[in-house]
């Protein structure tokens, strides 16, 4: 699913409120269990919109190789 700006915003604003429920633009109403799953699926949010936005999570990978004469 394809998450927008105003999603995110309507997530911050409920935890900020402390209740678990309330409404996103694209979904509608919603409640939560925790407040641990209502962190998670703004973090899932968030990736969402920066992959979105072609600001990737920096990855390296050092490959190491020896040649054994």
């Amino acid at each position: 699913m394809a998450y927008s700006q105003a999603d995110l915003d309507a997530i911050r604003r409920i935890k900020a409120s402390g209740m678990l429920s309330g409404e996103l633009p694209s979904i509608g109403r919603v409640t939560y269990r925790s407040l641990d799953e209502l962190r998670r699926i703004e973090s899932d949010i968030q990736s969402d919109l920066n992959t979105d936005a072609g600001r990737r999570s920096l990855r390296r990978v050092k490959v190491y190789a020896t040649k054994d004469l």
